[in-house]
């Protein structure tokens, strides 16, 4: 829910703005406010009333919960993530031993923050008008996927599975299915090295054919795009970011799974150097990486064709 809240909260105040009396801003405000304290009371109410001992405290009863939410004392990250923090320590940056660890939240925390605020103030300026529902729900799917993906990049302990979280508000859109499709592929190949550990590697395979090759048999194949597909940064016949769109479509995609594929070989047929034992799984952090900044900016572009539209509608 965190991953979300700063989408649904910036859209939800916008809408508190779409008023033209300061009297209706105050009470939209204050009606809001009034909602979200009463949810967050209705849901962390019953951790106080059904404590197991009666001497207990809020401090003693909710400091457990918000340590398991935010634990500082774990450091920057665990295991092979593909986000930023993890790219960074790859030597010779070694970026966790850089920071002290006292300031290593706090660096998480202006990072991710800077990341989340263009999808905020774009999501922010969509509240404010009066735009189609169905538009509303579109917009606020890709702002919730640009909040949770700059989670997912650099905010503090992150786990590989958490890349569901950017990927669950895509596969509710209808389109663009190849963006789409390719970040569904790039989330499951991104959780190799945890699927590895758990041994899940035949169940990876059978699930990722399966899931190509309905794709191959729907519609457009994921390998490549071809110029009669459509516009992944488009509004309606008009076409937006064209330089990007035709990176992305006739280059990134295609020289990713090309990538993924390769390190797959590699790992199978190559035995890393001894005195890099870790090759592998470096370099599935750094393509991982590397993809969901695509991803991040990709967002960014089609929450930005939104609005757009929405003030070709109004004017």
């Amino acid at each position: 829910g965190l991953y979300y809240a700063p989408a649904v909260f910036a859209f939800l105040l916008g809408k508190c703005f779409n008023n033209n009396k300061i009297l209706g801003v105050l009470k939209n405000i204050v009606l809001l406010g009034s909602s979200v304290i009463v949810t967050f009371f209705i849901l962390w109410y019953p951790f106080y009333h059904f404590r197991k001992d009666e001497t207990e405290g809020l401090v003693d009863v909710y400091g457990p919960i918000l340590r398991r939410i935010f634990p500082f004392s774990r450091g920057l990250f665990e295991g092979k993530v593909s986000n930023i923090w993890c790219a960074l320590n790859v030597r010779p940056l070694s970026i966790r031993s850089r920071i002290p660890e006292h300031y290593q939240p706090l660096c998480a925390l202006v990072l991710t923050n800077v990341m989340m605020l263009p999808f905020c103030m774009l999501l922010f300026a969509m509240g404010r008008k009066n735009n189609a529902p169905i538009d509303n729900l579109k917009a606020l799917l890709w702002g919730s996927a640009g909040t949770s993906i700059s989670f997912f990049l650099a905010s503090f302990q992150v786990h590989e599975k958490s890349i569901l979280l950017p990927l669950a508000p895509l596969i509710v859109l209808e389109a663009p299915a190849l963006f789409i499709e390719w970040v569904s592929i790039m989330s499951t190949w991104s959780l190799w090295p945890l699927l590895v550990v758990d041994r899940l590697q035949i169940i990876y395979c059978a699930v990722n054919t399966l899931f190509i090759a309905m794709c191959h048999v729907t519609h457009e194949p994921i390998f490549w795009a071809p110029q009669k597909s459509v516009s992944i940064f488009g509004v309606g016949n008009r076409r937006i970011f064209s330089g990007l769109q035709f990176t992305l479509q006739m280059l990134v995609l295609p020289s990713s799974i090309l990538t993924m594929f390769f390190l797959h070989f590699a790992e199978i047929f190559v035995s890393p150097p001894k005195q890099l034992p870790d090759l592998f799984p470096v370099l599935w952090i750094l393509v991982g990486c590397a993809s969901f900044s695509v991803m991040w900016i990709v967002s960014l572009c089609f929450l930005t064709s939104f609005l757009v539209q929405s003030n070709m509608k109004t004017d």
